[in-house]
């Protein structure tokens, strides 16, 4: 019985620490890159985007003909995933209060972020600051 306690608490925690994501982008096939993740390379595309609770994700898209697209991938806080942390293994609470949305588009055209956590659900647009623009260019200049 405790084994099986001690399997479970340890996938609970392993779930916590990345959610999947989905990308879209108009126009199609653009490059995007999120940096601190391996997601690099041309939409449509999903990959695993970590929880964090301090931390953010620059993101930058790119398609010849358009401006490139800087921001900051929006993030969502589960309060579920937060209780279990404060239960089961209270110090990861410090470590991954927000997470992915599970879908997201990139417009070029309209220099703004999409998001939605279920595929039914309507998009949430997202419109980035300035500050969070150059913070991302200046990240991927390094």
């Amino acid at each position: 019985m405790k084994k099986i306690l001690v399997l479970v608490v340890c996938m609970l925690f392993c779930l916590g620490c990345s959610g999947m994501a989905n990308f879209t982008s108009k126009p199609e096939s653009v490059q995007i890159e999120i940096a601190k993740t391996s997601i690099s390379g041309t939409a449509p595309t999903t990959g695993k985007v970590p929880r964090t609770t301090f931390g953010n994700y620059p993101v930058k898209v790119q398609k010849e003909g358009y401006e490139p697209l800087y921001g900051i991938l929006p993030l969502h806080g589960s309060a579920g995933v937060i209780i279990l942390d404060i239960i089961l293994f209270w110090p990861v609470v410090f470590g991954n209060a927000q997470g992915p949305f599970d879908y997201y588009e990139f417009d070029l055209e309209k220099g703004l972020i999409r998001y939605k956590k279920n595929e039914k659900d309507d998009w949430q647009e997202y419109t980035i600051t300035n500050e969070e623009k150059a913070k991302a260019k200046q990240f991927f200049k390094k």
